[in-house]
């Protein structure tokens, strides 16, 4: 995140969106109205490069659907797949270091993009560069949707769907241990947790809350060689605790 062409900005930002605007357009019939739905996570800048994305397609007349406050990756492609959506965008830069940010992708069948249309949607960025609005004023507006609380919703309903054995889940003496690395996932773990009917997991406290900052690790990555060295005192605590 810093100036440059190929760093995260607010001029990369809303190039990118103005060339996947464009492109959406030309491929998606109806993508006005079926419209775009837009997350973002806790990084820094996230919720202005959302909101940034967001203004991009209202001014060419897209509905946008805006899921409020932080939301996990899934709720972005579950959104367009419920909603029906011409495409999505996950502001997130998911493993990456805390200084890194992204910008997700996701096609109207809630997928994230392939090819022909990775390739199709770097052209058409190149062929919108001109910024021609910096203006977040344009999201008061009808077009800005927030379906954040009925999608929510929906997502542990389907959750709930896929549980088959909600009462043996609760009998398990197993105990589980659960880090969200300084990201935005307890929230969630721990709501699908109570759809499964199992206890409530043991967090690791340390990195249990979002920041952007992550204090504990250089990378928010279980894979990362020290990522995890606070997981194995709490796991070592369920196995002292009665």
């Amino acid at each position: 995140m810093e100036a440059g062409w190929a760093r995260m900005n607010d001029l990369t930002v809303i190039q990118a969106s103005q060339g996947l605007c464009a492109y959406v357009m030309e491929q998606i019939e109806n993508a006005a109205s079926r419209g775009i739905v837009i997350g973002h996570d806790h990084r820094h800048n996230s919720e202005r490069w959302a909101r940034l994305t967001a203004a991009v397609f209202i001014s060419k007349g897209i509905k946008v659907h805006l899921l409020r406050g932080l939301v996990h990756t899934p709720m972005v492609p579950f959104s367009v797949k419920r909603l029906g959506a011409a495409c999505g965008v996950m502001i997130t830069a998911s493993h990456n270091p805390k200084q890194d940010n992204g910008y997700k992708v996701y096609w109207e069948n809630a997928v994230q993009i392939i090819s022909p249309h990775d390739e199709g949607i770097s052209n058409s960025i190149k062929a919108n560069l001109q910024p021609r609005s910096w203006d977040l004023g344009v999201l008061a507006t009808p077009l800005l949707q927030d379906p954040t609380d009925q999608m929510l919703y929906g997502y542990i309903q389907e959750l709930s769907r896929l549980c088959q054995t909600r009462i043996l889940n609760g009998t398990t003496g197993v105990k589980f241990v659960n880090t969200s690395m300084h990201g935005v996932s307890d929230k969630f773990v721990s709501e699908a947790f109570t759809v499964f009917g199992f206890a409530p997991y043991l967090p690791v406290t340390e990195q249990q809350q979002p920041d952007p900052e992550f204090p504990t690790v250089k990378f928010p990555n279980p894979e990362e060689k020290g990522a995890l060295v606070a997981f194995p005192l709490v796991f070592n605590q369920t196995r002292t605790d009665p």
